[in-house]
């Protein structure tokens, strides 16, 4: 299933996502390190790619859309490490 217009969703995303940053959502979580973190509907995957550069052990990100990942996100997902993954399908 896609978004009806993904080009909306993205410039919406992005203008929620302004002011919250990864360290603030991870400052309630606590340690991550050494944890395993799944992040479900990850949308840019920042939350997770901020997890794995910071000691999570293994990251998991789940969402139905591939096309929301932010191009980092991808990148790191390209590189091969077995520690990161992305499954795509409805929740």
């Amino acid at each position: 299933m896609n978004y009806p217009d993904n080009k909306i969703y993205k410039v919406l995303y992005a203008r929620f996502l302004e002011k919250r940053k990864p360290e603030q959502f991870f400052k309630y979580v606590g340690d991550i390190k050494e944890k395993v973190v799944l992040d479900l509907c990850c949308g840019s995957g920042r939350l997770g790619l901020y997890a794995i550069n910071n000691g999570a052990k293994k990251v998991i990100l789940y969402d139905k859309e591939r096309n929301m990942l932010d191009s980092r996100t991808l990148i790191a997902l390209e590189s091969g490490d077995s520690n990161f993954s992305l499954y795509l399908d409805d929740i």
